[in-house]
């Protein structure tokens, strides 16, 4: 077929667009229930010990509880480091529960894959780079071994399996730095590189692509500057699911593009019936070209002179500009925002700055602080009064309850005795009564018999020991002391004992003691700071000193806004003057350019008939060609195209004996870590 050269480039930048995203796709798919096979994969790819017939039953009942999460097919291939076939496993076997592998006799693979090494630009062999430092490059190879012999375009043309294959690695950024790959993309976070590499085998002979035309890659390299090597390992994925749902049905499109070229037809025609009126009407331009150049000449003579005066003016408005921010600094200094020299540069950044950072609100603080602290003095005072005030009146309530408990335990001492007495005589009288009503005699002849009245008297004393009596005798007596009379004892008693010289002596001295205590000193420091920093609060959050902060920022934004308007207009006479500059040079050299211009048009009217000739020519060789590619190239190349598509469908599953797998067949390669 006739070579199309970068005609192909958009197709093929489409393909590259999807292979990216299939990447990105294929990894998160097999993030799910292809990684749990990946697991039993790797486990199975660590040990040579056959499980046993319970393991064996464990890993077919996950298998057969997986079956229906996913229809595709994934086989997973382990590699040496040099990417020799060590091992192949499909996940149809996981899943049907087969406990099989293929060696690299038994395998066969869509693609071949060969993994090199170099260091500093020389080869090296996997196992002789531990510890080694340089320039790290890792090539992968690919060898596509699945092809149909199919007809396009009336020839039979061996036609491949598309397989989009990529590179999938992660190296340590304290070990490899100035990470590359070939074909895609790396993305350091810091820690690691995450490189991801991409190839498309065989699809330069699927699409008859010469070398130069279109660079499809074939293989992947990964690049990087390495220090002490410790390890490097790599996953291949593998896929030609992607090429299954490219969809190149032109057929209306190439209707629309027949239809573009009829009108082109038609333009063409009245652009050659046109050539007349462009012959007349380059006359007319030549003729308007000399008078433009008299036009010409006025002008530069005046811009040079508006030019001449353009310095003056930048300097003056930039003189009035320095005398405005002086005098907003002097401004901002007298009020107490002291901000240093404003300038053109900086203003806008300083005024901006001392309303966010509160500079209004601050300066109102400090001044309310300032008065609240004059008056400090008086605030101690006053809170050293009350402090006093509530000592003393503590003092004399703490004395007096003294006084009131001994006062109490005097009288109670007093009155318990015969509240005791009282109890003891109606104890022994009905002690008396019940031996007298035992013995069968009267109480006289009880008490008259000393066995019987040592009998109540011994008696007595244990009814008086025990608990109830205690309590009886306990109970009357609080009664005692509650009784007016008890109490008026006890005022008297304390009035008298308050009004004494002893007591109002200890009054005094205590009261003295702790006047000139650091305790009470320090609750009136303490006091008296509360007091300051609460008037100090009240004042800054009062209406009239709130409206005070409102009202200097907006003084400084009115500052500003006005600053900015004479900026506005520093910067137009800025762009104006240079404008004039520009129109100034413009103008000399189109002034000194106009008989080059006059020449030119001389030209362009002398070289309207080559014009005329000249399209008519690009209408038989252009338009008609044009024609003709779009009937042959184009359509061949939708055929080719679709070809490929049909090879990759036809090539849907690995493992299933010939059956389709619903969701088509992917590679997963593990190169083994080099270390």
């Amino acid at each position: 077929m006739k070579k199309t050269g970068k005609k192909f480039t958009a197709i093929i930048v489409s393909l590259a667009v999807v292979a990216g995203s299939t990447i990105g796709a294929f990894a998160a798919e097999k993030a799910g229930v292809t990684n749990e096979y990946l697991s039993y994969a790797e486990e199975k790819e660590k040990t040579s010990v056959e499980t046993t017939a319970d393991e064996t039953a464990t890993e077919n009942d996950t298998a057969a509880s997986e079956e229906d999460i996913s229809n595709d097919e994934v086989v997973y291939v382990f590699t040496d480091s040099n990417g020799s076939v060590e091992k192949v496993m499909d996940s149809i076997w996981i899943k049907d529960g087969e406990d099989k592998t293929q060696t690299e006799a038994d395998a066969d693979l869509p693609l071949a894959v060969s993994v090199k090494y170099s260091l500093d630009g020389r080869d090296v062999a996997p196992e002789n780079l531990s510890g080694k430092s340089g320039h790290l490059a890792a090539t992968v190879s690919f060898t596509n071994n699945r092809y149909e012999y199919k007809e396009i375009n009336g020839n039979k043309e061996k036609i491949y399996v598309p397989f989009l294959a990529s590179a999938v690695t992660a190296l340590d950024g304290e070990k490899f730095s100035n990470v590359t790959v070939s074909n895609g993309r790396v993305i350091n976070d810091g820690a690691r590189y995450a490189v991801v590499g991409i190839a498309l085998p065989g699809l330069k002979e699927d699409l008859d692509i010469s070398a130069g035309e279109v660079e499809i890659p074939e293989s992947i390299t990964i690049e990087a500057d390495v220090t002490d090597f410790d390890e490097f390992g790599m996953y291949l994925l593998v896929t030609n699911s992607v090429f299954n749902d490219i969809d190149i049905d032109t057929t209306e499109k190439m209707d629309e593009l027949r239809e573009d070229l009829g009108k082109i037809d038609d333009a063409m025609e009245a652009l050659m019936n046109g050539s007349d009126e462009l012959y007349d009407g380059l006359s007319k331009l030549l003729d308007g070209a000399n008078k433009f150049g008299d036009g010409m000449n006025q002008l530069s003579n005046g811009l040079n002179t508006l030019d001449s005066n353009s310095q003056a003016l930048v300097d003056g408005s930039k003189q009035v500009f320095n005398t405005l921010l002086a005098t907003a600094s002097e401004q901002l200094k007298a009020s107490g925002i002291n901000v240093g020299n404003l300038t053109i540069e900086n203003y806008g950044t300083v005024l901006t700055s001392v309303v966010s950072e509160g500079y209004a609100k601050k300066l109102a603080y400090s001044t309310v602080e300032a008065k609240v602290k004059e008056n400090e003095g008086v605030i101690r005072d006053k809170v050293t009064e009350a402090v006093n005030a509530q000592v003393e009146s503590g003092v004399e309530e703490a004395v007096k309850a003294g006084v009131v408990e001994k006062v109490t335990a005097a009288v109670r001492a007093q009155v318990e005795p015969e509240v005791v007495k009282a109890v003891k005589a109606g104890v022994k009288e009905k002690v008396v009564a019940g031996v007298a009503a035992k013995m069968g005699i009267t109480t006289e002849q009880v008490l008259a018999s000393p066995e019987a009245s040592a009998m109540v008297d011994q008696t007595v004393e244990a009814q008086m020991a025990s608990d109830e009596v205690k309590a009886m005798i306990a109970a009357q007596t609080d009664a005692q002391m509650a009784s007016d009379t008890i109490k008026a004892t006890i005022d008297t008693n304390v009035a008298e004992q308050m009004a004494s010289s002893e007591v109002q002596a200890l009054i005094e001295s205590t009261k003295a003691s702790k006047l000139s205590s650091d305790e009470v000193k320090g609750i009136i420091d303490a006091k008296t700071q509360e007091t300051v920093n609460a008037k100090i609060s009240e004042y800054e959050n009062s209406p009239e000193v709130q409206a005070q902060i409102s009202a200097g920022d907006k003084k400084i934004l009115d500052l500003k806004a006005s600053l900015d308007s004479y900026n506005t207009y520093y910067q137009g006479v800025i762009a104006y003057t240079g404008g004039v500059s520009k129109a100034n040079a413009g103008a000399k050299e189109l002034n000194k350019n106009m008989p080059e211009l006059v020449k030119g048009i001389q030209a362009l009217k002398d070289g309207e008939k080559k014009l005329s000739d000249g399209l008519t020519q690009f209408n038989d060789e252009g338009v008609v060609k044009l024609n003709d590619l779009v009937n042959t190239t184009l359509e061949g190349m939708v055929e080719r195209f679709n070809t490929v598509k049909e090879v990759s469908k036809d090539y849907a599953s690995y493992g299933a004996d010939g059956e389709t797998v619903n969701d088509g067949v992917k590679f997963i390669y593990k190169i083994k870590t080099v270390r």
